[in-house]
């Protein structure tokens, strides 16, 4: 017997499509040879003008869909038409696509037919198209534009860090500009602000300084969110773009004199190379009305979209270059204020209040360090990190450093990563005990939350018997995990409700009586051991802890109280101790091993308190 030859499913969803259309298609499509699993649909489209529309299968069909071809001549003047000629249909894969590939691509042919057909047939929904996904076109525009022009007239990467703007207001560039091996010069990498920012001190926070180092000036103009902003209306040169601002600004600002006047004195010389080039001087030669020479950005800001232009000498292909051989080359930039970066620019009255807020936390280990993480990413602004150790190898298992912190001091490498990773955080980090911190340092009380995370009775102690005297009224809230990370516990305390010198966190709060087990493994050192559970396990508790730290910040719990994140009976049955472990009231007896529940508690009532 002669084996058939495998075919994937893709191949098979394929060859019945195939099959269907030579049976039932006639009249709906007919084969093409080219490209490859191609048909051209028999009927005549208005918006196609007698152009073609062909239906075509990925290889990867069903598992990507089936797409309609009406050409490239149509990108930018049809909505939903991408560079290629391809449309971008709202139709997504279905799992019975497989078993029904034919009506996954009737689906389709459907969609452009009653949908993209008499929307492309109305000029006035075109344009409100257009409109309403401004942000994808203009950012399809300039991948185009990008890949047919000369790549040296823009910058490879614009960053932008963008804050809200009423008025038309002027900017700062910082621009790294490198070396090509045929003796031209470009631009990796600018960043470009608002007034009042500071773009060098972004671009080397973030690591971006790599280059010698221009300096610019950009733009920023409002675009009010009545005017459109499609493929119609973008200004396609500098005599048009320049009209545009000079409508937009009611005649106060002409692009020609701007871009004309004279650069500050710092913008004339070039900085020191950074990395393995460090203390060389080096420059660049380079046109000294070049890109390369003085950056050049105009910023329309419609709402919280920008829209760039870089400014340059010279005609561009495909741009007549007039007002002085000024041209534009539209840019698309990369956001990375925190506005956008943490929220999307989603919420933003929460996310403005949160980053007001001031927090100190004290112990940055295997909780407290994902904490940390948490409450910088959710936009917290400022916080104050206390711990005392270094970070060691072991610490890899549960911790978010890793090897490339080892040996320095826990605060210093989780406030070097973060200051990196996330924009307009201000961390700062202590490396000491907290109780030489509270003794020597004066002002504690600008903090809106204290939270502590260490899981030491000693600290938790310390803090009861300083809080008074060191934070007043703020509200200090201790966070901690049970062994084999059985549970997790956040208490909230208030001025009035303080956490009593006795610790009562093993008697009162924890969901399980660890103290007549050795549940700790300790090492051939002084005092030195750990409680076995992993990150994952960690990491569940830092983001439990981290949820109700953000309600207490946001002002939706303002009542002492005592939350509870507790693992199943099933959990404790099989931990690896001898004897069974006394369970408290709050541990489910149903459910699985795999099981947990949350608990909320009044704070006096788990104190016993009337």
């Amino acid at each position: 017997m002669i084996p058939t030859e495998a075919i994937t499913p893709f191949q098979t969803a394929i060859r019945l499509v195939e099959a269907w259309f030579e049976a039932c298609g006639a009249g709906l499509v007919r084969k093409l040879s080219h490209p490859q699993n191609t048909w051209a649909l028999c009927g005549s489209y208005r918006p196609l003008n007698g152009a073609e529309a062909q239906l075509r299968l990925p290889a990867d069909f069903p598992a990507k869909p089936a797409r309609i071809h009406v050409g490239k001549s149509f990108f930018l003047k049809l909505p939903h038409v991408e560079h290629d000629g391809s449309l971008c249909l709202p139709d997504r894969s279905s799992p019975k696509d497989y078993e029904e590939p034919v009506n996954a691509v009737l689906r389709v042919i459907q969609s452009f037919e009653q949908q993209w057909v008499p929307m492309c047939s109305d000029p006035r929904r075109i344009q409100e198209e257009f409109q309403k996904e401004r942000l994808s076109y203009w950012s399809n525009y300039c991948s185009a534009r990008r890949q047919s022009a000369n790549k040296l007239l823009a910058a490879t990467w614009t960053y932008l860090d963008l804050s809200p703007i009423t008025n038309c207001v002027e900017g700062e560039i910082v621009a790294y500009v490198q070396k090509l091996p045929n003796n031209s010069t470009r631009i990796t990498r600018q960043v470009v602000t608002a007034e009042n920012g500071d773009p060098a001190a972004i671009a080397s926070r973030h690591g971006w300084g790599s280059g010698t180092l221009v300096q610019g000036k950009a733009l920023f103009v409002p675009l009010p969110d009545d005017v459109p902003w499609t493929p119609q209306t973008w200004p396609q040169n500098f005599t048009t773009l320049e009209k545009l601002v000079t409508d937009l600004t009611s005649g106060e600002v002409e692009l020609t004199c701007w871009v004309q006047s004279t650069p500050p004195e710092k913008e004339k010389g070039s900085s020191k190379i950074k990395g393995k080039d460090r203390g060389k001087r080096r420059h660049y030669p380079a046109h000294p009305d070049s890109i390369c020479a003085h950056p050049f950005v105009v910023v329309l800001v419609q709402g919280s979209v920008p829209f760039c232009y870089q400014i340059t000498r010279g005609p561009i292909r495909g741009q007549v270059a007039k007002c002085g051989d000024f041209s534009i080359f539209p840019i698309e930039p990369t956001r990375i204020d925190a506005a956008w970066s943490l929220t999307r620019d989603h919420a933003p009255e929460p996310f403005e209040k949160r980053q007001q807020k001031k927090v100190l936390v004290i112990g940055c280990g295997s909780l407290g360090s994902p904490i940390v993480e948490l409450l910088a990413r959710a936009g917290v602004g400022s916080l104050d990190i206390i711990d005392s150790e270094r970070f060691d190898s072991p610490n890899v298992s549960r911790h978010v450093l890793g090897l490339a912190s080892l040996g320095r001091a826990k605060t210093d490498a989780l406030v070097a990563r973060l200051r990196q990773d996330i924009p307009g955080l201000q961390i700062t980090g202590h490396q000491t005990q907290v109780a030489t911190w509270l003794a020597r340092v004066e002002n504690h009380k600008e903090y809106d939350l204290v939270v502590e995370c260490t899981g030491e009775s000693s600290v938790r102690t310390v803090l009861s018997q300083w809080r008074s005297l060191a934070f007043g009224n703020t509200p200090v809230l201790h966070a901690w995990l049970e062994p084999y990370g059985s549970a997790a516990h956040v208490v909230l305390t208030l001025a009035d409700d303080l956490w009593p010198a006795s610790d009562p966190a093993d008697d009162k709060v924890n969901a399980a009586d660890f103290s007549g087990f050795d549940v700790r493994v300790d090492l051939p050192a002084c005092g030195a051991g750990f409680h076995p559970y992993g990150a994952a396990d960690a990491w569940q508790g830092a983001a439990f802890a981290a949820e109700r730290i953000l309600a207490v910040l946001d002002g939706q719990s303002t009542e002492a109280t005592v939350w509870s994140w507790v693992r199943t009976k099933a959990f404790y049955d099989a931990l690896p101790v001898p004897g069974q472990v006394p369970l408290r009231a709050i541990v489910p007896l149903d459910g699985s091993r795999y099981d947990s529940v949350m608990r909320t508690r009044d704070y006096r009532s788990v104190m016993g308190e009337p």
